[in-house]
């Protein structure tokens, strides 16, 4: 199963790598994003980061957020409509990865003013950065006796790169696709 976060935020307010990081550890988080992560990346991609000394990371991709893409009605446009980026994050139900992808997400709305939107984390409703924040550190608090390892569809990825990394893509495009 695969899970996302969407932030919506304007794009002249998101910060660059480095502050993204470093506010990550500022909020207490002891999570370190890839060498690789560009936050501007607007290619989808995976980035395995280190939380608490594990392997975990996520899916990611930075695009504009265009209205007439996406399927929202009534109070949801009317909220959306100062933004013109979005960030999307997607990952698998593995604890690591949530984390990793939880935690991003949240300091990455914080830092941008933006908000959050995820059907699985806030049950469809637009979160603010104080909440974000206070629901990544619950999720952590609450996951880490989930930890095993890195998540068992990445890994078999991982071993078979070539075929299953064109599916899990496609598949993650197809989710995506969908929404938009």
């Amino acid at each position: 199963m695969s899970m996302e976060i969407y932030v919506f935020c304007k794009k002249e307010k998101i910060p660059t790598t480095l502050e993204l990081q470093k506010a990550i550890k500022d909020f207490g988080f002891d999570y370190t994003l890839s060498k690789q992560f560009n936050i501007t990346n607007s290619d989808f991609n995976f980035y395995m980061g280190d939380f608490e000394g594990l392997e975990s990371g996520f899916d990611y991709i930075l695009e504009p957020y265009l209205v007439e893409n996406w399927d929202f009605e009534g109070d949801y446009q009317d909220v959306l409509k100062e933004y013109d980026s979005v960030a999307v994050f997607g990952t698998f139900s593995n604890a690591q990865e949530i984390v990793a992808m939880v935690i991003t997400a949240s300091i990455l709305c914080h830092l941008s003013d933006g908000i959050m939107l995820s059907d699985f984390f806030f049950d469809g409703e637009f979160v603010k950065s104080k909440e974000a924040i206070e629901n990544a550190k619950y999720i952590v608090e609450n996951s880490r006796e989930q930890f095993d390892g890195p998540s068992t569809t990445r890994k078999a990825v991982l071993d078979n790169q070539e075929d299953n990394l064109l599916v899990l893509q496609k598949d993650f495009n197809d989710v995506f696709t969908q929404r938009s």
